[in-house]
């Protein structure tokens, strides 16, 4: 028992700095805050899955959420799914599996209703699972109400780790987006810090694109 914290720094550094996987870490830590942490209960999206991917599928998703709204809570069939996509620093925000492609891949794949129904009780199947094993901490009282995922209503997620704001790219690429008919696209940006997820904390694209453009302000006043 001893050794576990130190074989976890070393796992830690490998993924790091001599795989470069920092998005994993954060992907990590993402599922941990919202779905084992103390503060778990409180947040309003749960992690079903990390790096997700089948057969044919041309997008690979990094995060796999429920949201489900405080509010809600005694009635589990409200909830939808939300598909996140994460981003460490900006090397890919833009180019080949970019904001804009992985976007496109998503719509592409929301509209083959054939593949798309299976999959969200695919991801209801995952939720309960990590229920039934405790890995989704609802606090003392817990929470046995099923979830039921909405079948015409997605919410798409980027979450940008770690952004430059002395950088361009980001708004190029915001600037570029075209959001998909029937999809939610949202950007997510954290209550003071750390990485639980609240409704309020979902910017639509056009409030992202002004926030972006007040850290770029800021900047060049600093």
């Amino acid at each position: 028992m001893n050794a576990i914290p130190k074989l976890k720094l070393a796992i830690d550094i490998y993924l790091g700095s001599v795989k470069d996987k920092h998005e994993r870490e954060f992907q990590q830590l993402v599922a941990r805050e919202n779905n084992a942490s103390g503060i778990s209960n409180e947040t309003e999206y749960f992690i079903a899955d990390i790096e997700y991917t089948q057969p044919g599928l041309k997008a690979r998703f990094d995060l796999l959420a429920i949201q489900w709204l405080a509010k809600d809570r005694s009635d589990g069939s409200n909830c939808r799914l939300a598909l996140i996509e994460m981003k460490y620093g900006d090397r890919a925000i833009g180019g080949k599996s970019g904001l804009i492609d992985h976007l496109e891949d998503i719509a592409e794949f929301f509209e083959d209703k054939e593949k798309f129904k299976p999959f969200l009780s695919e991801v209801e199947s995952m939720f309960k699972q990590l229920r039934d094993l405790g890995l989704i901490r609802f606090g003392t009282a817990g929470n046995e109400n099923v979830v039921k995922l909405a079948q015409e209503d997605l919410e798409v997620i980027f979450l940008l780790a770690n952004h430059n704001p002395r950088s361009v790219s980001l708004m190029s690429e915001l600037n570029n987006i075209i959001v998909p008919k029937n999809i939610d696209l949202r950007f997510f940006v954290s209550s003071f810090a750390g990485y639980g997820m609240h409704t309020q904390c979902m910017c639509n694209l056009e409030k992202f694109k002004e926030l972006n453009k007040l850290f770029e302000t800021n900047m060049i006043a600093g």
